[in-house]
């Protein structure tokens, strides 16, 4: 255990939560994309702004082709 690292990005992070207005932000249109399109959400891949639900998306992606060595859209 002592040889292990675990490391956490926040550069993409952002707050979900309107501290002014106390709920949820709207998603919005983005034009920036971010991560490998094979791997993106369905809603990443449309343009929308990514949140929590697509970060779980993605993962899902990555078993899916862990467990298959293939995704079925590509």
């Amino acid at each position: 255990m002592a040889n292990r690292v675990y490391l956490i990005d926040f550069g993409l992070s952002k707050r979900f939560i309107d501290p002014n207005l106390e709920c949820h932000v709207n998603h919005v249109l983005k034009t920036l994309r971010v991560g490998t399109p094979t791997f993106q959400s369905r809603n990443a891949c449309l343009g929308m702004e990514q949140g929590r639900g697509d970060d779980l998306e993605a993962i899902g992606n990555v078993l899916i082709y862990f467990i298959n060595n293939t995704l079925p859209w590509t």
